[in-house]
């Protein structure tokens, strides 16, 4: 039984780990950045993909996320923090 515990409880850190490096790689990508260009997207494509959310879903949120900055003449990566949230709804 001690051991199934050990398990999860590995798991669960593991997790935790791999959540707090994905929060960290995705503010450090909207405080990192001046302005939102190619390296921008290439950047945050790279974190989501890398928190499995799968490429065909990344690649909707990256092209929902353009043409919402694109539409709101959105210029500081900070000020798309907000429409990232809202298309990972």
């Amino acid at each position: 039984m001690g051991e199934k515990k050990g398990f999860f409880s590995k798991l669960v850190s593991g997790l935790t780990k791999t959540r707090n490096n994905i929060v960290a790689g995705i503010d450090n990508i909207f405080s990192g950045f001046s302005s939102i260009d190619e390296d921008f997207y290439e950047e945050l494509e790279e974190i989501l993909i890398m928190a499995d959310l799968g490429i065909a879903t990344t690649t909707n949120v990256i092209e929902n996320l353009r043409q919402k900055v694109k539409e709101q003449k959105i210029k500081e990566p900070s000020a798309c923090k907000e429409l990232l949230i809202e298309s990972l709804k």
